[in-house]
């Protein structure tokens, strides 16, 4: 009689595994996001500086601190979103500035399409150290936008920098239709010397 009630206790067991592995395979595909161009999430790793994330919605006059992650949703030719990133870096460690992609998958329908701007700033001389404009994101899918060292910077002082970042579609007399996965921002500090 116990080995009865063991086999039916195991064979209940390994019914109950099976259904909630089905559930939780059904739950991870389930997942998706959808619209024109999807999510741009902002994502910080390092612990040699500490950044704020700033979106302006009146054409960079003014920044307003994001609580959430940055968001390009719907986003059609003409529109520019434009986003800042304010980096403060500790004096006594001496660093490059490098901006990645994390996730951004080239087979996008829109990628090839979604252009981007940027121009790196220190906000104590306001000089403008490094920028480049018309980039095509699906270009950097496997590499850094850029490594920028700034410790000559910060052996003068200067530890307040803002990476300014502005993306826009271009199609062209092209109807595109489709989604575009823009992955992650990545922002890191990289300690030199």
């Amino acid at each position: 009689m116990k080995k009865n009630f063991s086999t039916v206790k195991n064979f209940i067991l390994l019914i109950a595994s099976a259904l909630t592995l089905v559930a939780v395979t059904f739950a991870w595909y389930a997942v998706t996001n959808q619209g024109s161009l999807s999510m741009f999430t902002g994502k910080v790793n390092g612990s040699t500086l500490s950044v704020t994330y700033n979106e302006s919605t009146d054409g960079g006059v003014t920044y307003q601190a994001l609580e959430g992650d940055l968001e390009m949703e719907n986003m059609v030719e003409g529109q520019k979103k434009m986003y800042r990133i304010d980096v403060k870096t500790f004096p006594d460690v001496p660093i490059k500035l490098a901006m990645s992609f994390e996730g951004l998958v080239s087979t996008n329908d829109l990628l090839p399409y979604v252009y981007f701007d940027y121009k790196i700033v220190c906000n104590t001389t306001g000089v403008e150290l490094e920028s480049q404009t018309g980039l095509k994101m699906a270009e950097y899918t496997v590499s850094n936008v850029f490594a920028y060292d700034i410790s000559d910077s910060q052996a003068e002082g200067n530890n307040d920098y803002s990476v300014y970042y502005n993306v826009y579609v271009v199609t062209g007399d092209e109807v595109v239709e489709g989604a575009a996965e823009l992955g992650e921002v990545k922002l890191q500090g990289q300690q030199v010397g």
